[in-house]
């Protein structure tokens, strides 16, 4: 049973960056917490640049493999794309069937809360438009087609971006797109 608790808490050192954080900070409480023998606690505090090491491989893999997904928002958001994406990749472990999709989805929806000024709007629209377009393939999921509504001619902008066409500025303006949902068949 040991062997498992610590297989647990490896696991979740590698993924979720607040718990890493906090364990190193104070390795005996997580630890104790975790109903981990002194001893396996204060050999797992002693690799801390080896964990930190592997769970920044592991955020680097989910980053490339965003970048496959949402490559219109990358391209708009440039260079803060990484940090974006690492910061929101830290604090979201992750998790379900179709990690990419769901990290990607998820990516696009924390873009789109950002708050006012943080990035231009046109790119919140355009992440969130990217997001809702990744389709899950596994579990049964059908396509249902459903009427959106977006503040910027999101089509047009991630066409622009992805032929590498300069945007000029967006204007807003109301666009109707129809486009695939997500949903369980019963």
């Amino acid at each position: 049973m040991g062997l498992a608790r610590e297989q647990a808490l490896l696991a979740r050192l590698f993924v979720d960056g607040s718990y890493r954080d906090r364990f190193f900070a104070d390795p005996a409480t997580v630890g104790q917490e975790a109903n981990l023998p002194a001893a396996r606690i204060a050999a797992i505090g002693r690799c801390e640049v080896e964990i930190r090491a592997f769970a920044h491989s592991l955020i680097h893999k989910r980053l490339v493999e965003i970048r496959g997904l949402l490559p219109a928002t990358e391209r708009a958001l440039g260079d803060r794309f990484g940090p974006l994406a690492r910061t929101y990749l830290e604090q979201h472990p992750p998790g379900g069937l179709d990690k990419p999709a769901e990290d990607a989805r998820g990516l696009s929806r924390a873009l789109a809360a950002l708050p006012d000024g943080e990035v231009p709007p046109w790119i919140s629209e355009l992440a969130r438009y990217e997001g809702s377009r990744l389709i899950e393939a596994a579990g049964g999921l059908g396509v249902l087609p459903r009427l959106v509504v977006y503040r910027f001619p999101v089509v047009n902008l991630q066409r622009s971006l992805l032929r590498g066409d300069p945007l000029g500025t967006p204007r807003p303006r109301l666009t109707l797109v129809l486009e695939p949902a997500h949903r369980r068949r019963a």
